[in-house]
């Protein structure tokens, strides 16, 4: 609290005070807070009694505490105004220890020189002003890129390229000073500079300050020397405040612009070499940061790569040429992609190895080409023609002979057998008859190729790990179509794709092939048959790739010399299920020879499940035959009940099953099922009915409702029920039939 005899205020400047928006501190020559109004409270969050408390330097950050000892010689200025100098930014701490930016403007109280004079201080949040500013600034920055790529795009040759985009710097950046230097040999050379029209004028000709203050080419620097060339041989963006200038530097471009902020930022080019540097000056101080500084470092790419591909073209062709080059080129990039892209998807939707070839065909007319042929390599040498195609329809009997009939010969001249043999794409934009001649195997075919239209073509290889399956042939058959270099990198891009989808789906075949051999050769290659019993089998292996299952069937003999049939599905669909369930089969034909029912014989494979190494469950359904009751005897062990259609109607069987074997049993029960002649069961395993879209309920529904009625042969109805059940499934399946015959008369 002010103590007495000491300099109070005036109550109605108190009252005066305390109605502003800002916060307002009045303070002492030691800088004592006498006098807080309200804002001053809320923005600091100490109540006004305890601000009168505390001295200035309790309100500001401790590092900005050096800036409270320039306050003394306001205190020597006798009837100063309220508005001082100003403002001043600077970092003030709440009464929570939180900080926050301020804005403050300084002035002397009109008190008197009896009372001394005191100092006010106005206080400013600038929180919101400063994200503004950051706001404000990123979308300078951004403008400044654009406006830069914008410029390039009307440069026309080298020396303009990066000068046009001087003035759409400096004037987004709001730098009053700029110059391009190009690099060559070593050195730097001034081509281009610009000045602010609204900042003095170094050639003392105000509203002349975009004309170069340089003769172009007249400055040179060597790497190392000055702003610029330092720059350059250190290639990144530098930056020097005024006093920071080595004084050995030459004089600046812009004397006479008294620069208090200079910056320089490379061009390089794609290999990191200095192409040139662009040299900025400000008049104003702490113009650089961190942003600023990636925002040039972009830029100095951008031209540094236009640079290097004005200096690559020899012809330094015009602008407007260089535009609609690079608009065509954009197109066809377009086209390319787009066509690439349909491809892509055309070849992913191929369900086979040789759909997938025609697929490409069909995709590669009319894009590239009036005819598509490929040729695939096999392992003995020589090449087979797995897809023609022709862009007219009309002419589609014709291209299909050359793929029945004219296949390459190996070791010939095709453009085909060439690129298989060295790995690499040919192509010509003529097709002489010399030539035709030579790559067709007799006069038929030399006309037939002339008929066509022969007249350029291409041959890429179509190579999937450095491996050439084969060859895509592009054929023109129109003079007014020449196919050219462009035409050959779109095939080697399409043909590169192809070839990944095309031996990944050879692959798949071989390996689905490979697994159903297996899987095959695990079941039994033929089936005893049972006096007085008709049997029918169908294996179906999964949709799923290579993937192997551990579904299996069998017919048995029993001790009490009766037979049983089983169908059985380990769990999995790897080479294990498939093995495991070998090992099953085999342990089910031997155990059965000791067994006298359905129920002995799942129990005696429970107990020798540890010595099977199984580490696998397992379903198994058993149907002991009776031929002299006309009965079956079902047993089951997790598995779907059997399915028994007799005088046109179709049932499952009742039968509460046991659990899997591999699992501890609950319990084994024996079902006995009249069999009368004619009649039929059905024992099939779980990939029959069980479907991704559809409840099991559903399935073992569909599964009766598609043979009652039936009275055909066996294999007819297992014809039917694969027809109407197993379209949807994705999982092996194994089905076994068997059909009780009438007595002999």
């Amino acid at each position: 609290m002010a103590q007495p005899g000491e300099p109070t205020l005036s109550l109605d400047l108190g009252l005066v005070l305390n109605q502003l928006a800002d916060g307002v501190l009045v303070v002492d020559r030691d800088l004592h807070i006498l006098f807080a109004n309200d804002a001053a409270a809320a923005l600091s969050r100490y109540p006004v009694s305890e601000l009168l408390e505390r001295g200035l330097a309790d309100l500001v950050a401790r590092r900005e505490h050096g800036r409270l000892e320039e306050l003394g010689p306001l205190f020597h200025l006798e009837g100063a105004p309220l508005a001082g100098g100003g403002p001043v930014r600077t970092v003030a701490v709440r009464s929570d220890g939180s900080e926050f930016e301020v804005d403050v403007t300084l002035g002397i109280a009109p008190l008197g020189p009896e009372q001394g004079p005191l100092l006010i201080v106005s206080i400013r949040d600038v929180t919101d002003a400063i994200a503004i500013e950051k706001e404000a600034t990123a979308a300078a920055y951004l403008r400044a890129m654009l406006g830069v790529m914008a410029e390039l795009e009307g440069a026309t040759g080298e020396q303009n390229a990066v000068g046009r985009v001087l003035p759409a710097l400096c004037e987004n950046l709001d730098w009053e000073g700029a110059a391009l230097w190009l690099a060559g040999e070593g050195r730097l050379s001034c081509i281009d500079s610009w000045v602010s029209p609204d900042s003095p004028d170094s050639a003392g000709d105000p509203g002349g300050g975009t004309e170069a203050v340089v003769e172009l080419g007249s400055l040179q620097l060597s790497f190392g020397e000055g702003l610029a060339g330092t720059c350059a041989l250190e290639r990144r963006t530098i930056s020097y405040t005024k006093a920071e200038v080595p004084p050995d530097w030459p004089a600046g471009l812009f004397a006479g612009l008294d620069p208090l902020e200079l910056l320089a930022f490379p061009l390089l080019g794609s290999e990191g070499e200095v192409l040139g540097v662009v040299e900025l000056e400000s008049l104003h101080p702490d113009r650089v940061g961190e942003e600023l500084r990636d925002v040039l470092d972009a830029i100095g790419h951008q031209l540094g790569q236009f640079l290097a591909a004005i200096r690559a073209d020899e012809q330094r062709r015009a602008a407007e040429i260089e535009r609609e080059q690079l608009l065509a080129r954009v197109q066809a990039a377009e086209r390319s992609q787009a066509f690439l892209l349909r491809a892509s998807q055309i070849l992913g939707e191929a369900g086979s190895f040789a759909e997938s070839l025609d697929a490409l065909a069909a995709v590669a007319v009319p894009a590239l080409g009036d005819i598509c042929l490929i040729d695939i390599a096999h392992d003995e040498g020589g090449l087979v023609r797995m897809a023609a195609r022709h862009a007219d329809p009309r002419h589609q009997v014709e291209v299909q002979q050359l793929g029945a009939r004219y296949t390459p010969r190996p070791g010939g001249s095709h453009p085909a057998v060439s690129v298989i043999r060295s790995g690499r794409s040919i192509w010509s934009d003529t097709m002489s008859d010399d030539f035709l001649r030579s790559t067709t195997h007799d006069e038929e075919h030399y006309r037939l190729v002339k008929a066509l239209g022969f007249s350029s073509y291409l041959s890429v290889p179509l190579t999937s790990r450095r491996r050439v399956l084969g060859a895509l042939t592009i054929i023109s058959t129109s003079p007014a179509r020449r196919i050219g270099s462009e035409d050959l990198l779109l095939a080697e891009s399409l043909a590169k794709r192809a070839a990944e989808v095309v031996e990944k789906q050879r692959r798949y075949e071989r390996e689905h092939e490979m697994a159903h051999i297996l899987q095959s050769s695990l079941l039994p290659a033929e089936l005893e048959q049972p006096p007085g019993y008709e049997l029918a089998v169908r294996y179906l292996p999964s949709t799923l790739g290579a993937e192997v299952g551990g579904d299996w069937y069998d017919v048995l003999r029993l001790a009490n010399r009766r037979w049983a049939v089983t169908v059985g599905d380990v769990s999995g669909h790897d080479v294990q299920a498939a093995a495991a369930m070998g090992r099953l089969r085999t342990a089910a034909r031997a155990l059965a020879a000791r067994s006298r029912g359905p129920v002995q014989l799942l129990n005696r494979l429970r107990d020798a499940w540890d010595h099977l190494d199984v580490e696998r469950t397992a379903t198994v359904v058993v149907a002991a035959l009776d031929p002299g009751e006309n009965a079956v005897v079902v047993s089951i062990a997790g598995h779907p009940s059997p399915l028994l259609i007799a005088d046109g109607v179709a049932s499952h069987v009742a039968i509460r099953p046991d659990t899997p074997l591999g699992a501890p049993p609950v319990h084994a029960e024996e079902r006995r099922v009249p069999l009368p002649p004619g009649s039929t069961l059905l024992l099939y395993s779980d990939g029959l009915v069980e479907m991704k879209r559809r409840p099991l309920s559903e399935g073992l529904e569909l599964l009766r409702t598609s043979v009652e009625g039936m009275d055909g042969s066996l294999e007819a109805l297992c014809d039917t029920v694969l027809s109407s059940i197993a379209s949807e499934r994705s999982d092996d399946l194994a089905l076994l039939a068997i059909r009780r015959l009438p007595e002999p008369a």
